[in-house]
């Protein structure tokens, strides 16, 4: 919970972030070049794999570049990376995971680290070396030499060193278990002990330590994630202490906090998960006072501004280049004339004089330049670390809604038991009613969480990210962040949406306006099946609430079943039942016959359980009223009907083991309202 895939950070040179802690710590850092960062390493690199030669060098700073080169080429080069992945290699990488130099230790693991993120699959490679024997044994001892220590001894150049070790191979095991269920179980077993150290040591160093306690918290919201066992070891009264500091740190980040947020609600669930929910939603609702767009187009502005300063120092220096050769070439044309000599002299004397103008001018705009680009990489982190809390915050409420929908009792499940033909006076079934709901699905909806979340999308939807993606390469990584929490974020209004409807009637039609559109611009563009099935599966809990609320013209429910046609089965479903509801309005009567063949094409023996049932459910419906009878018995729908009732006898037999129950009995369920179905509209002739 909580972790993208596409959101995970690499490894760099100098990874740590921790910077220095001091003047003296500073000069001490830099000694034989251990912690200075170098982005192009790789510039010079002729041969690759010759790097894999110089790791095993006898001599400590070749060995250092040979690390940090290969480090960086395994994000930027694929050959190197098969090359890298070969087992042989990899057990050279490996042994280096104990070289007496740190900073080879530590691009050794950051050099696994990229490695997971490029190639996933590497991960069974990596098993198969036991890489993870190496990881625990580095990871117990940095935790026996940091636990206890002061603050002034976490500063120390020692324990420094120890904080880049445990980063990342915290973060390297963190990546192995996300894709590995093995690993993640044999972790589970060996870090169990040691789980309450990496809590205490967020609880103690918090303050001055960020990129490490980001890294332990990050590791700590994973391996806790569905691990009952791992979190029973956790005493409730550490649980209670973490929270009052993510509650109450004025100095810690947000980002930090919904990131520890993650564990409270992993651990907390075991003690009292409404507790531990209610107390951390105010915090995750805090993240939704970022806004992303707004602050991405100060970003850009910033952007742009930037290059205006960069051109005018670049037209400056190439003035200055032309000056200089204007200057040399007429130095080179003087004749031995005395007087052309002195002029000459004057003119080059009046070119030096001009030309320390100049040189002021340039170092005064190189300046401003410098300053205008660091102040936007800081204006960019911080978007980042800002969006990065955001995207936690709604991944946990997520979790949170999907938990709910799977174990509770949503009164807009699609699958309920009040989507009976008899009901003929009110087929679009029932009422969602705030008064069944679990004691979480009460209290979600008297927050702002449904308001917080279609503002943030709304925002994101009403802008171009490509344009500005093409205008500004700075920001294309800040734009694919938030295009993957959007479509996150829409899941989460889709969850919310099963469990409750908002009975605020204004905000129901902004969230049909804004499901239209999302749901509209995927088709017409990605046909993105993901999305469209959330945004169908929202629009119809919204109908099924609201009949009033839906589409008004025979022509899009015309879409409808064009798009039904060739949609996969999770979206199909979802339309079948937006069809059903919307047939029964008069604006379809024109259109009955399209809508009464169509879900009858739905009813074939080799259609998904979901999408005969819902089939079924629809022509009952629509179909029921005696005044529907003239196109009924034009489509001889009650023949097509009684055919498919041995039909769906044979689907229950055979499916009967593989259909999840509460499938199987509401596909049961339609097979009995089929044989009344047809018994009733035989009465009515």
């Amino acid at each position: 919970m909580g972790k993208f895939n596409s959101n995970k950070k690499v490894y760099r040179v100098d990874p740590l972030g921790l910077g220095p802690m001091d003047d003296e710590d500073d000069n001490n850092n830099n000694n034989g070049n251990n912690f200075i960062m170098n982005d192009n390493l790789s510039s010079g690199i002729q041969d690759p794999l010759k790097l894999l030669e110089m790791i095993d060098s006898p001599e400590t700073t070749e060995r250092d570049f040979a690390f940090r080169t290969v480090s960086e080429f395994v994000l930027d080069h694929p050959s190197f990376v098969t090359k890298l992945s070969e087992k042989v290699n990899l057990l050279k990488v490996m042994a280096h995971l104990s070289d007496p130099d740190v900073q080879v230790r530590v691009s050794a693991i950051g050099t696994f680290r990229n490695l997971t993120i490029v190639k996933e699959d590497i991960v069974q490679s990596l098993i198969d070396i036991d890489i993870v024997t190496s990881l625990i044994s580095i990871l117990f001892n940095s935790l026996n030499m940091i636990k206890g220590c002061e603050e002034k001894e976490m500063k120390s150049s020692k324990l420094i060193e120890e904080q880049h070790v445990l980063i990342q191979t915290l973060a390297l095991l963190t990546n192995l278990i996300e894709l590995s269920e093995k690993l993640f179980k044999r972790l589970s077993d060996c870090i169990a002990p040691s789980l309450v150290t990496l809590f205490n040591i967020i609880l103690k160093h918090q303050l001055f330590v960020g990129e490490l306690i980001f890294t332990i918290s990050e590791f700590l919201s994973i391996i806790t994630e569905d691990n009952v066992e791992i979190c029973k070891t956790i005493p409730q009264e550490l649980l209670t202490a973490l929270f009052q500091l993510v509650k109450e740190s004025p100095n810690m980040s947000l980002k930090l906090k919904t990131m520890t947020s993650i564990t409270l609600f992993n651990v907390g669930s075991l003690y009292s998960r409404d507790l531990v929910i209610q107390g951390i939603t105010p915090l995750l609702l805090s993240c939704f006072n970022f806004t992303p767009i707004q602050a991405l187009k100060e970003l850009k502005d910033m952007v742009d501004q930037t290059q205006v300063v960069r051109e005018q120092y670049e037209k400056e220096e190439k003035e200055k280049e032309e000056k200089e050769l204007a200057a040399i070439n007429k130095n080179a044309g003087a004749d031995e004339n005395m007087d052309q000599d002195k002029e000459m002299v004057e003119d080059v004397m009046a070119y030096s004089n001009n030309n320390n103008g100049e040189k002021k001018k340039k170092v005064k705009t190189g300046e401003i330049l410098d300053e205008m680009e660091k102040k936007l990489k800081n204006s960019i982190d911080l978007w980042k670390e800002n969006l990065s809390a955001l995207q936690s915050s709604i991944e946990i409420f997520t979790n949170i809604l999907s938990f709910e929908e799977e174990n509770g009792t949503p009164q807009d499940n699609p699958y309920d038991d009040d989507d009976k033909f008899l009901d003929v006076e009110d087929g679009n079934t029932s009422n969602n009613n705030n008064e069944e709901l679990s004691s979480i699905g009460k209290f979600l909806s008297t927050t702002t969480l449904c308001q917080n979340l279609v503002v943030f999308i709304t925002s994101i939807s009403d802008i171009d990210l490509s344009a500005i993606a093409k205008s500004c390469p700075e920001l294309v990584s800040n734009l694919v962040l938030l295009k993957v929490i959007y479509k996150r974020s829409i899941t989460c209004l889709s969850n919310l949406l099963i469990l409750y409807i908002p009975k605020d009637n204004a905000l129901q039609q902004t969230l049909w306006d804004l499901l239209v559109k999302i749901a509209g611009h995927s088709i017409t563009t990605s046909f993105d099946s993901e999305v469209i099935e959330m945004t169908t599966s929202s629009l119809w809990s919204i109908m099924r609430f609201n009949p009033s609320i839906g589409f008004t013209k025979d022509s899009e429910v015309k879409s409808l079943i064009e798009l039904g046609a060739k949609s996969p089965s999770s979206v199909k479903t979802n339309l079948i039942g937006i069809i059903g509801i919307s047939g029964q309005n008069g604006f379809c009567q024109p259109i009955l016959g399209e809508i009464g063949m169509f879900l009858l094409q739905c009813l074939n023996k080799d259609e998904p359980a979901e999408i005969i049932s819902e089939a079924l459910n629809s022509i009952f419906d629509v179909f029921a009223e005696s005044p529907i009878n003239t196109i009924f018995n034009q489509l001889n729908m009650l023949q097509h009907l009684e055919a498919f009732v041995p039909v769906i006898r044979n689907k229950i037999k055979l499916e009967k083991k593989k259909l999840d129950r509460s499938l199987l009995d509401r596909l049961d369920e339609s097979r009995i309202n089929l044989t009344r179905f047809i018994s009733y509209k035989k009465s009515q002739k």
